[in-house]
Parts: C-alpha cells; structure tokens; sequence
C-alpha cells in the first residue's frame, strides 16, 4: 500500500434508541466498553431486521466535481455500486444537492440503472432506523459512509477511488457489524 492512501476510518452511527428501551444507568455507562455498547446497539439493530448500511457520496466518489453541472463517471463506481448491491446493503445517496441539483444527479443515475427507488433512501436516515430510534435526525443514521471528503479515502493517481480499499474495508465493517449478533 503506497504512504499516500490510508484506508477509510468512520464511525459507527447508531444514534438514539426508542423511548421504551432501556436506557443505561450512570454505572452501566461507566463500566461499559465502547465494543459493548456496539454490540448492544447492533443486536438491537438485528432484533428490528435492519440491514448494513452505507452513505455514499455523489460529487467526488460516482461522479467528478464539477458543481452545479455532473461531472463524467467516476471510473468504476457503477460497478462498486451493482457490487454494494449484490451485498444486498441498504443504501444511503449522501449528498450536498438538493431540489433541481439532487433531482439531475438521480437522472443520471437512473441512466445508469441507480434511480431513487434504488437508493434505501435519498439525504435521510431509511426508515427502518428512524422507526426504531424514534428520530430522523438530520444526519441519517448509517454504519460506514464513502465520501471523497472523509480522512482516509483512499484515491489513486488519477483522483478516482481506490474501489479495491473501499471494497476491503466496508467488507471488514460488514463483518464487524454482523459479529456480535451472529447476523447472516
């Protein structure tokens, strides 16, 4: 692996559980390790059918930057995309376009074979997770996000994705993720 790419760190974003589950006490708090509180969320995650997460990012990871236009394809990222898809993760369009911009990206997209109903959501938590926390916080809630801006994206030469890394490491996540709960 070259100095320059450092594969992607994230972190877990579980948010807030509903009213009705227990909540931790001061002790519990104190006691407990960071791996257990995952492991905690993560099954109640699991108990709710909900399935491994991603964001990803529009300009700078599917397509280049080229704001307010679409710039070309990112070279590979149709084909991590129909990779993500046979993982059969939920998938989160994570992006700083909205209305008349938003709506060109999912066009173009959808030329491609990725329209809205795609997407397990568009610039918001999927349902399932705003169900179970009982919040749809503006920040959706996911498990790991691919975006250009994030420390560590891991990109070659010529500015693309390292799609092998990303590959590697949401595979890592993924499996992190199903440990605890014994989830297929």
């Amino acid at each position: 692996m070259s100095d320059s790419i450092v594969p992607i760190r994230a972190t877990f974003d579980l948010g807030e559980p509903p009213a009705d589950v227990q909540r931790p006490t001061a002790d519990d708090t104190a006691t407990a390790s960071g791996t257990e509180a995952v492991s905690s969320a993560v099954s109640l995650q699991a108990s709710a059918g909900i399935r491994f997460c991603i964001a990803i990012d529009f300009d700078g990871v599917l397509a280049r930057k080229a704001w307010p236009a679409i710039g070309e394809e990112m070279p590979g990222a149709m084909a991590f995309l129909k990779w993500v898809d046979e993982q059969g993760w939920w998938r989160i369009l994570w992006s700083c376009r909205a209305d008349q911009t938003l709506d060109a990206a999912l066009g173009w997209l959808a030329k491609r074979g990725f329209g809205k109903d795609w997407w397990t959501a568009v610039n918001a938590t999927p349902k399932p997770i705003s169900d179970l926390y009982g919040n749809d916080s503006r920040k959706p809630g996911y498990h790991a996000i691919v975006d250009d801006l994030a420390i560590g994206f891991p990109v070659k030469a010529d500015g693309a994705p390292d799609w092998k890394l990303i590959k590697a490491e949401l595979e890592e996540r993924a499996a992190a993720w199903r440990a605890p709960s014994g989830r297929e």
